[in-house]
């Protein structure tokens, strides 16, 4: 899944790539948006416009992610099998 989409990645030198790696925290807002924190410190948070409801409840480290630009902002690919739609917080 997510392993298998690293040949579809845009090269590391592209502008806010993130490559592959665990997620450090995370939590939701009242609406369920997803926010979280990637091992570099970077700060992604899910769109109100995503459609997708993220239901993770293991410990962060379990989850991997990769963060791609893409058309409406960014596409934020989770080892839970679902790309969700996002924006950079910091």
């Amino acid at each position: 899944m997510l392993l298998a989409e690293a040949s579809h990645r845009p090269p590391a030198g592209t502008p806010d790539y993130v490559p592959l790696q665990h997620i450090a925290t995370y939590s939701f807002d009242k609406d369920n948006r997803l926010t979280f924190t990637m091992e570099n410190g970077t700060v992604w948070r899910q769109l109100k416009e995503d459609s997708i409801s993220a239901r993770w409840r293991s410990a962060p480290q379990t989850y991997i992610a990769g963060v791609v630009p893409a058309l409406f902002g960014y596409m934020m690919r989770v080892s839970d099998g679902h790309s969700y739609r996002g924006e950079k917080l910091r």
